[in-house]
């Protein structure tokens, strides 16, 4: 991550009085060594990543695991972790640096904020079929995930790289009706907070939580009753 990004914002108060004080010390120093990992990295940390740094208590980052994601501290999507407010500042990184981008291409003029715009658009690509590749994926015009990252986007979701497994399984295990409730859901709560960032993966897992058992239609694709 750049260095303008070396800091995050940490609220000591909510530290000092929520939830994660019902934790063991040991857990609370598992759920930082996360959070650090998690902002330094710009990606969701993973199991193997955190027994790096407990090497002779695995066992005991295995519980802290369980427990942090039982109490809702941290996302668990397959065994791919990141944390609520860290994705909301990143969230708000990138919408911040897309403002600066499009303000310094206007200054530019029409032309080269065409010749921008579809540099940044190659270079999205680039990245799309790089994670693709990596999952072992062949074709990436067909892809399957393609079709679900186009999906989320399309509905003006913000859908970094990090976070686009999560979106991939979402697409797979649950119905386009209700994700699409979902994703309404998200952008009436945030226009009535008055917060103009895009729906993104913090947003819609506690709204997914929420709806399950509110929503009218059906929830899981075929095949997934989970």
């Amino acid at each position: 991550m750049s260095d303008k990004y070396k800091w995050f914002k940490f609220d000591a108060e909510s530290w000092l009085s929520g939830s994660i004080q019902f934790q063991p010390p040991e857990y609370q120093a598992v759920f930082m060594n996360i959070v650090s990992l998690y902002w330094k990295n710009k990606r969701p940390v993973t199991a193997k990543d955190v027994f790096v740094r407990y090497p002779r208590d695995k066992q005991m980052v295995t519980d802290a695991l369980q427990s942090l994601a039982g109490a809702c501290l941290i996302n668990d999507c397959d065994g791919y972790y990141t944390i609520g407010f860290l994705s909301e500042q990143i969230n708000e990184n990138e919408v911040r640096s897309d403002k600066k981008r499009d303000a310094a291409n206007a200054r530019w003029g029409n032309d080269m904020q065409v010749h921008a715009g579809a540099l940044h658009q190659d270079a999205d690509k680039s990245k799309n079929k790089n994670e693709i590749r990596m999952r072992g994926e062949a074709d990436g015009q067909n892809s399957p995930d393609l079709a679900a990252i186009d999906f989320f986007k399309d509905k003006s979701c913000y859908v970094p790289i990090e976070d686009q497994h999560w979106f991939i399984n979402c697409f797979k295990r649950f119905t386009a009706d209700f994700l699409i409730h979902c994703i309404d859901v998200s952008k009436k709560q945030r226009k009535s907070q008055g917060f103009k960032q895009r729906p993104c993966r913090s947003d819609l897992t506690d709204i997914m939580k929420e709806e399950k058992g509110k929503f009218s239609g059906g929830v899981f694709s075929e095949g997934d009753a989970s």
